[in-house]
């Protein structure tokens, strides 16, 4: 997400029949000129042992229903967001009957 204007659109394909329960995602934090910190899986970790853990993790934010591909090629349009102490998202667009459970 960019920090001007802290909000972009995304698009995700949903497979046929899939059905999508939120949204995985982590961050990478830009501190100061080309000092960064970035919590992508794995990232500048493979030195470590497997079962090292800080932290920071990466993070979900689940949607308040499942939200089914109705169509081949279905896109899922969401808004990602984020201010100075959060990252979110709002559904754009989903199918319009609910997800079968």
């Amino acid at each position: 997400i960019p920090a001007e204007g802290r909000t972009a659109e995304v698009l995700v394909r949903l497979r046929p029949g899939a059905c999508a329960h939120g949204v995985a995602f982590w961050f990478d934090a830009h501190l100061y000129a080309d000092i960064h910190l970035n919590m992508a899986p794995q990232i500048g970790r493979q030195h470590l042992p497997t079962t090292f853990r800080d932290h920071w993790r990466q993070a979900v934010m689940c949607f308040p229903e499942p939200v089914k591909a109705c169509s081949d090629g279905f896109e899922l349009k969401l808004n990602a967001h984020h201010d100075d102490d959060a990252v979110w998202f709002t559904l754009l667009s989903q199918c319009p009957f609910p997800a079968a459970t």
